[in-house]
């Protein structure tokens, strides 16, 4: 069975040196029926609106394929504007990233871990 897979991305914080979000993760079962994984709710780091990295409100693609960098499989958002890629990885700063989006715990302010 194939799974279909989307991913939500809701930014619940503008400061001028980065933006925080939610990321929420929802697939399809067989029957083409929303199961919501409550559990796969992560916090979120991009670059400021100022910057001009911020990645346009939209609906986007997503594959997910491997990276030598890395060495794992990571999500890749396809077509956006203003961008040749947009991954979704782990990082902690606005510094960490030109326009990713980064996940993981906002446990302090201006940093995700």
């Amino acid at each position: 069975m194939k799974q279909n897979l989307e991913l939500f991305l809701k930014r619940v914080a503008f400061k001028n040196n980065y933006t925080i979000g939610r990321l929420k993760f929802n697939g399809y079962d067989e029957h083409n029926n929303v199961v919501e994984d409550n559990k796969s709710l992560h916090d979120t780091l991009e670059p400021s609106k100022i910057s001009r990295m911020l990645i346009p409100t939209g609906k986007y693609k997503v594959i997910v394929d491997h990276i030598n960098m890395f060495n794992r499989d990571l999500p890749l958002l396809l077509n956006v504007a203003g961008f040749t890629s947009v991954r979704i990885y782990r990082g902690n700063t606005a510094k960490d990233t030109q326009g990713c989006i980064l996940c993981g715990k906002n446990d302090k302010i201006g940093w995700v871990s």
